[in-house]
Order: C-alpha cells, then structure tokens, then sequence
C-alpha cells in the first residue's frame, strides 16, 4: 500500500502488522514537499516577518501545505511578537491564492514546493511552477520568502508477514 506519513503511523501503532519497503521520490528526486510563503520578487515582502500586518492569501482546509503549517507558523510568530498579525484571505486552492497576489488582493500567498530542480522554472514541482506552466505568472515574477521543512512523501508498506525474498524484491525494485 502508499500511505501518507500519518496513515503509516497509524497503521503501525495500530497492529505493527506492516513496515515500510520504499520511501517514494518525485521524477526530480523530490523525497516530499515544503510548505511555502510566495510574495512579488518586486514587492515588500522579503521574508516571513515582513508579514506581519499584511494580507496573506491561503488555500481552505484541510490544506497542510496550503494553510494549516502556515497557520501554525504564523501562531508561533505571534506568541514571541503581539504585533504579528496578518489579514487572511480565503483561497480555493494555492493557484488561486496566488492568484491574489496578482489581483491585489493579497500581499503574499500560501503554496508548496519541492524546492528541487531549476528555482528559474519553479522548481520541478510546485506553486511556483504551475503558475508558469499556467501562464498565470512569468518566471521571476514571484519567489519564495519562507519554507517549512521537509513534508516527506509517505511510504510505500507491506504487511510483516510477506515472505523475506519477496520483501526484498519489492525493495530492490
């Protein structure tokens, strides 16, 4: 089965009846995603902290990338500064939140990345790169001020029972 990191878990904690055989990778190399914060190469927002007053852009739950780890971010941020307090803007997704950005409606936008390939062409997967391929945003038009860490694609498990050679078969494979 593919599981997300959380099903694994579960399903371990549960019957410690399976165990992961490979961990996925994108076509790039990717081994996950990152939760990112994109803003205009152009505007004022250079990093996360040059957000705390604006209006930030993010996706609808139940979005990890797209909202709930910027969220969490964000809480943090305002539990050491009072002054911390962006202006959400609800967003269907992180295509139309970007899109905010480029409507004026938002100072900066809520994505993800897989932060590997070429930062020129959005990396090999991402936000940034369907805005391109879109043609919703040019290349450079707006980069990454923040990133989370490393949300590592789920495992690839099989029960514990399987015979070993076969096991190691899929492993190989």
């Amino acid at each position: 089965a593919i599981h997300s990191a959380s099903t694994f878990a579960t399903s371990f904690a549960l019957c410690k009846c399976v165990e992961p055989v490979a961990l996925p990778t994108n076509g790039a190399g990717a081994k996950g995603i990152h939760a990112v914060i994109i803003a205009p190469t152009d505007g004022n927002v250079n990093s996360i902290n040059d957000l705390g007053t604006r209006r930030v852009a993010l996706s609808r739950a139940p979005s990890i990338a797209g909202r709930t780890i910027p969220l969490n971010e964000f809480d943090r941020r305002a539990l050491n500064d009072a002054t911390f307090k962006p202006t959400y803007v609800e967003a269907a997704h992180p295509i139309e939140a970007a899109q905010q950005i480029l409507d004026g409606k938002a100072d900066a936008a809520a994505g993800w990345s897989s932060l590997v390939g070429n930062k020129d062409e959005g990396y090999s997967d991402g936000t940034l790169r369907d805005l391109i391929e879109l043609n919703i945003a040019e290349a450079g038009m707006m980069e990454i001020v923040w990133q989370s860490q490393l949300l590592a694609f789920g495992p690839h498990a099989i029960r514990t029972d399987v015979p070993t050679e076969l096991k190691e078969v899929l492993r190989s494979a």
